[in-house]
């Protein structure tokens, strides 16, 4: 997933935030919710927003 988000990233710049659901490899079953995606995300400036678990709706205005 990090090898094509960089390409991507590379092609249309850098976002201002992530919107992600809470399933692999974006969440973790373990509660910490950093996975080793989220930290490199967070250490590239952008901000990082979960879904609510369990649900479906999205929730743009998070952002």
């Amino acid at each position: 997933m990090q090898k094509h988000l960089t390409h991507t990233f590379r092609c249309y710049g850098l976002p201002d935030a992530f919107y992600i659901d809470n399933g692999s490899p974006w969440g973790d079953t373990s509660r910490a919710r950093r996975t080793a995606l989220k930290v490199w995300l967070l250490k590239l400036g952008i901000h990082v927003v979960h879904a609510r678990p369990c649900s479906a709706a999205p929730r743009l205005h998070q952002i």
